[in-house]
């Protein structure tokens, strides 16, 4: 008996990334997929791979304690960013700390007030992010709950960031628990380095788990 992969059971993670392509506009592949116990965890692993002791790091205020906690056992430096009905005020952080590392955001549905960063904004975050070399890492909560519409484009589907995705950017299908539980990075380099860190924290996502999202994405029948 051995350890499955690290980053998890590859043809669920082919799965994923197609509908990913298709409904949320992401580049990637299977490979550059990470399964994770969580969104905390997706969190952490970013936190930890990208900042180092004293990195400034922009955080939507008010926003998800979890993350603000992933940041600060990283020994990051938090700026908080306001957000308005637009989403994270991009030019508050840029004013605030032009030369940050690192900006965690929830743009699809804010978390707590649940407003969606307008397309400018974003464009603005990309383009900030750019610019400076920073990482985003976006945390799509929630957002399989759209009821009009199409479902928005990922931040990297929309300007190709070096971006850390904490979720799976949106399954819709699959629910909040799947969703939360699919990381994926977009640079090659960045996702095996997370890889090398996943089994320090744990060696294999559980095979419970993984059997009950591929039951959610029709892989194998539901048992009862």
């Amino acid at each position: 008996m051995r350890y499955s992969h690290p980053a998890g059971y590859l043809p669920l993670r082919h799965a994923i990334a197609a509908h990913l392509a298709t409904a949320r506009g992401v580049r990637c592949t299977a490979e550059q997929g990470i399964i994770v116990t969580g969104s905390q965890q997706a969190l952490d692993l970013c936190a930890r791979l990208l900042l180092d002791p004293g990195d400034r790091a922009w955080i939507e205020d008010p926003g998800y304690l979890g993350a603000r906690a992933a940041l600060v056992a990283a020994g990051a430096e938090l700026v908080p960013v306001p957000v308005d009905d637009e989403g994270l005020d991009v030019a508050a952080g840029k004013a605030s700390s032009p030369d940050a590392r690192l900006a965690v955001v929830t743009p699809s549905h804010q978390f707590p007030l649940g407003v969606t960063m307008s397309l400018p904004r974003r464009l603005a975050l990309i383009d900030w992010a750019h610019s400076t070399g920073s990482w985003v890492v976006e945390d799509d909560y929630d957002a399989e709950f759209r009821y009009v519409g199409r479902p928005l484009t990922a931040l990297q589907g929309i300007g190709g960031l070096p971006s850390a995705t904490a979720d799976a950017e949106s399954w819709p299908d699959m629910g909040r628990v799947v969703r939360e539980d699919f990381r994926l990075e977009f640079s090659n380099t960045l996702a095996k380095q997370l890889l090398d860190w996943k089994p320090a924290f744990d060696f294999a996502t559980g095979a419970s788990l993984t059997r009950t999202w591929l039951e959610f994405v029709g892989m194998v029948q539901p048992t009862l």
